[in-house]
């Protein structure tokens, strides 16, 4: 376990070692604060629009996605439909209330030579 000394010796050292850093000549300038400050500014502002771009796209993804469930849930609708109005049976039934009939069987006529139509 660590004591509160030990702590307390950890974090002289850490003070120290930080006041001991020293930032270069150049940065002291007035001219170079000025650009570094306004490049960080600058990354802000491009992070916070790129976030806010994300934010979009992804609300627009999650409607495009509800959307295609909705899309393909009608698809399956619709073909379940489609399925049981095409059953032979429902096409049987269909054909006796519009009173049709079945045709007999087809005769098919041979030509008797080569020449199908004169003119």
């Amino acid at each position: 376990m660590i004591s509160t000394r030990h702590l307390a010796l950890h974090y002289r050292y850490f003070s120290t070692a930080v006041s001991s850093l020293a930032m270069p000549n150049w940065f002291n300038v007035l001219p170079a604060r000025l650009v570094i400050g306004l490049l960080l500014a600058s990354l802000a502002f491009a992070y916070v629009v790129k976030t806010s771009s994300m934010a979009e796209s992804g609300y627009e993804l999650h409607k495009l996605e509800n959307q295609l469930t909705t899309l393909q849930t009608d698809i399956e609708k619709t073909s379940i439909k489609i399925a049981e109005v095409s059953a032979i049976t429902k096409v049987e039934e269909r054909l006796k209330e519009v009173k049709m009939v079945s045709a007999p069987k087809p005769k098919y006529l041979t030509p008797s030579g080569s020449v199908v139509a004169v003119k």
